[in-house]
């Protein structure tokens, strides 16, 4: 199946500048790894906690789990082991530290985190990450992206909306 261009795409590429970790929620099957491995490249390094053994591994010992790869990381299906955003957390701030340092020390896009329990997750992220994580959510593909058609997004012009006509209420009898 060929890959089809995102509207978020631009958002993405803004997100992963400013914020040291980047997550993307959304439904199963709307393309959220489809979507980092297109803009960030084949050669980042990836994990997927739907894999059993990279679960509990992440579960049971988050510092080695992270360890074992090497940023930037994409890590699928994250909320499988929430836990890790606590350890997420100290290696971004210990980056932040080097960065101090020198500043040559690479610390925005450290991280890439999938989700598809969303409102399960979000306040633990929010509390954990607060400040160093930017939030994106996907949605299934929008007939702009199917057709591939080019533009800006539809955004409703407040001044066209103010000049039209009210609409009568209708009230029952």
């Amino acid at each position: 199946m060929q890959y089809v261009e995102r509207n978020i795409e631009k958002l993405f590429c803004d997100e992963k500048k400013m914020f040291p970790v980047v997550m993307v929620i959304g439904p199963r099957g709307v393309g959220k790894k489809s979507l980092l491995k297109n803009v960030l490249g084949r050669k980042i390094n990836y994990v997927s906690l739907g894999n059993f053994k990279d679960r509990m591994l992440a579960k049971e010992d988050p510092e080695l789990f992270l360890r074992t790869y090497e940023t930037p990381l994409i890590i699928d299906e994250f909320q499988y082991a929430p836990d890790i955003l606590s350890y997420i957390k100290m290696i971004v701030d210990e980056r932040r530290q080097e960065r101090v340092k020198d500043e040559d020390v690479k610390v925005n896009g450290l991280f890439y985190l999938t989700a598809s329990q969303a409102f399960e997750i979000m306040e633990k992220t929010s509390e954990s990450l607060a400040g160093r994580v930017g939030i994106l959510a996907l949605y299934t593909l929008s007939n702009r992206e199917i057709n591939n058609l080019e533009g800006e997004l539809f955004l409703p012009d407040l001044k066209l909306l103010k000049k039209r006509a009210k609409s009568k209420m209708l009230t029952a009898r």
